[in-house]
């Protein structure tokens, strides 16, 4: 046995500090070692520098010279022997206070995800790991991380060309390269494997396994592991920050909502959007492909109970690992496709939305990762902030530039609207088999039932304590129309809504509907039953998808305030490759022109139904939820006058002010006292009619009495606000 295996036997046999001990042998050991080493190099000017070439002679002396410095036996220093001498200098290291070595903190129980200590404190650990040959610092900058990682993506050769290109959009179209926790040393004549983990010799590979979109992963110990981790989830991070400066913001928020920037039928200019064909899959995108193998490595990479062979890091991860999830990039694209409203969207992006469905299944399935990164909200950091930048932070007085404001949903409330839609998508199945045999509709299934199932296992494994819905980011306002989100959208007996059905012949014609009508009219209402906005609510058929009735809430600070507006919506056997059919139904028997856009006759003037001039109906991107966001905020708007073409620029003229007067009225008497009349009689809106008055009640009439409305259009208000028991 050598020297340096007789100190590490005699460690276990109980001495007081081994490591101290040995700390001076094994020093001088390393330093002769770098003796050997330093002889290989030759001066550490590069070769274009030195004042003569190097002889052939020469050269084969150091290339004896560093193979034998590349020995595993060197000075009887056996690898075996090295990997137990270095278990005993992190010992020490742990025993030993402000030795110059950080470490990452055990995780506890009250964790807070808003401190970014415990990322601080991995940076440095990983910036002060040096070469074990040669000693020198492996990582000098952020840029030698994304350099690492961009060599796992396209290999080394070309990750120095393109490194630029590729932080700023670029892509190659190639998966990973080997992804290895060791990195070779870059001085020359060197060239030894050192992991980034412990900072050991990585003379053979250890630990591997498989992932989408990548060759292999090895790591050499639980920290290399960990490194791994980090790596991936800087590099994608600081490429999306700058992607994110070069757009130089996000978008407005009525296009998240999905609500077309014209189509709203009055005068102005109409800009047309980009359309995609019906039908036709768009071709992959690159951000896609590099999200998808990213998180298919993560998923391979993260702690799991369930693993043949459970490691320390399985069982009992670091607390560091919670902080880079929990403050990088990724999680937020994770929620951000999680929010999508469009099945066929995701459909389109298979792949991508596997990866995504396992990646957190996999941080859902583990206790020490669940409740922080899936269950609860994320807080939400600076654009200019990356994980790159607080790991390679100097120190922690850095953290005041990250300060966090707010935060983002949870992954488990995005993953429950698109859960409810993916059940009501199997529901529809089952019932019409025949609608889906199609092979993308077979997909669509397929991605339904393990959104489902993974909406189901979180929800069983969840922590209601931890539920936000009653949390301090709730407003009292979104308490009090708490019930609106129970009464958006029900579905109810086709006879109890035809009789009432303005469409109700043009439904009996449709016999023989088009094959792929039912699926689109399930997708519809699988997007609406999660994506209606407070104020609009949905009743449709349970046989009858198609026919539809639709009442709207007048919008805050318009002369519509909380009126009641129905409209009913048929699609015809042609839709969804031609727009719904659109009546308005409260004009006082014909006699009530709301809105410049809505007739006493009932026609809704809109250019997505066909009945204005401008963006029409494009089958495959128009929906219905755009149909009813346009007639919400821009048809019940704060001057409707000026919804008529050439009264753009009228706002706050006169003329636009006693329209409005006119409308108050209108909407008084017949938006309001009108739906009183009826009290009590069962309808198809009778219950959100009776909540509405019921809870806002006081508040109507405060503002109805601020309009200065004539008594004989508030009397019908009163007299129902009397019969309700509020106070007028």
């Amino acid at each position: 046995m050598s020297r340096t295996g007789a100190l590490c036997q005699s460690a276990k046999q109980g001495w007081k500090n081994p490591a101290k001990r040995f700390r001076a042998f094994f020093s001088k050991r390393m330093a002769k070692r770098k003796e050997v080493i330093d002889l290989t190099h030759d001066g550490d000017e590069p070769a274009a520098k030195r004042s003569r070439q190097i002889t052939p002679q020469e050269e084969g002396t150091i290339t004896q010279r560093k193979q034998k410095a590349d020995s595993a036996t060197i000075f009887d220093l056996t690898a075996e022997d090295e990997r137990l001498a270095r278990e005993l200098q992190a010992q020490y290291d742990q025993e030993v206070p402000n030795n110059g070595h950080e470490s990452i903190p055990p995780g506890a129980e009250d964790y807070d995800s808003q401190d970014t200590s415990p990322i601080l404190t991995l940076g440095q650990s990983i910036r002060n790991i040096t070469c074990s040959a040669c000693r020198k610092k492996l990582l000098h900058e952020e840029k030698d991380v994304c350099i690492a990682f961009k060599q796992w993506l396209s290999g080394t050769e070309q990750a120095q060309n393109s490194f630029q290109q590729f932080m700023t959009g670029g892509f190659l179209q190639s998966q990973f390269e080997e992804v290895n926790s060791a990195i070779s040393c870059p001085r020359k004549l060197c060239f030894a494997a050192t992991c980034m983990g412990c900072g050991s010799r990585c003379f053979a590979k250890k630990n591997r396994t498989e992932a989408a979109g990548a060759r292999e992963m090895i790591w050499c110990c639980d920290r290399g592991r960990l490194y791994l981790i980090w790596a991936l989830l800087c590099g994608y991070d600081r490429r999306q920050t700058i992607l994110d400066r070069r757009i130089g913001g996000g978008s407005s928020n009525l296009i998240s909502l999905g609500l077309p920037s014209s189509g709203i039928g009055y005068g102005g200019g109409c800009v047309p959007r980009p359309s995609k064909k019906h039908g036709i899959k768009p071709p992959p995108d690159p951000e896609d492909d590099l999200i998808e193998r990213i998180m298919s490595c993560l998923t391979a990479l993260l702690p799991s109970l369930t693993c043949e062979t459970p490691t320390t890091f399985d069982l009992d991860p670091p607390t560091a690992l919670r902080s880079i999830l929990i403050h990088s990039k990724l999680l937020n694209k994770a929620a951000e496709l999680l929010r999508n409203d469009s099945l066929e969207d995701a459909t389109q992006r298979l792949s991508l939305y596997q990866s995504t469905l396992k990646f957190v299944n996999q941080l859902g399935s583990h206790p020490s990762t669940a409740r922080t990164t899936i269950h609860e909200e994320r807080p939400e950091s600076q654009h200019e902030t990356d994980l790159l930048q607080i790991s390679f932070a100097k120190s922690s007085s850095t953290k005041g530039k990250n300060k966090i404001r707010e935060t983002n949903q949870s992954i488990a409330t995005c993953l429950a609207s698109f859960g409810h839609q993916s059940k009501l998508m199997l529901e529809r199945n089952n019932a019409n088999p025949d609608s889906f045999r199609a092979k993308d509709s077979q997909d669509m299934l397929a991605l339904c039932r393990s959104v489902s199932d993974l909406n189901d296992f979180l929800l069983a494994n969840s922590d209601r304590s931890s539920s936000t819905n009653d949390g301090p980011n709730s407003s009292p306002l979104a308490a009090k129309d708490s019930w609106q989100r129970a009464l958006a959208m029900l579905e109810l007996p086709d006879e109890g809504i035809l009789p009432f059905f303005h469409f109700a012949k043009d439904a009996a014609r449709i016999t023989n509907p088009p094959l792929g009508r039912m699926k689109a009219l399930t997708l519809e209402l699988a997007r609406l039953s999660t994506s209606l906005p407070p104020g609009i609510f949905v009743r449709h058929g349970s046989a009858r998808l198609d026919v539809m009735k639709i009442l709207i809430i007048g919008p805050r600070g318009t002369p519509y305030e909380n009126g009641l507006f129905e409209f009913d919506l048929l699609c015809g056997a042609n839709f969804p490759n031609e727009p719904p059919l659109m009546q308005f139904r409260t004009t006082a028997g014909g006699k009530v022109r709301f809105n410049p856009n809505l007739y006493e006759s009932g026609k809704v003037c809109l250019s997505l139904l066909g009945t204005w001039s401008g963006e029409p109906w494009q089958p495959g991107s128009s929906t219905i939820l755009q149909v009813l966001l346009s007639i919400q905020a821009m048809i019940f708007c704060e001057e409707p006058w000026c919804n008529e073409p050439g009264r753009e620029g009228s706002t706050g003229t006169k003329k636009s002010k006693e329209y409005n007067k006119s409308v108050q009225g209108w909407t008084t008497q017949h938006a309001m006292g009108g739906w009183l009349k009826g009290i009590g009689e069962e309808s198809v809106w009778s219950d959100v009619v009776m909540q509405h008055f019921q809870i806002s009640g006081t508040e109507i009439w405060a503002k109805v009495q601020e309009w200065g409305v004539d008594d004989n259009e508030k009397e019908p208000l009163k007299e129902g606000l009397g019969v309700l028991g509020v106070v007028c």
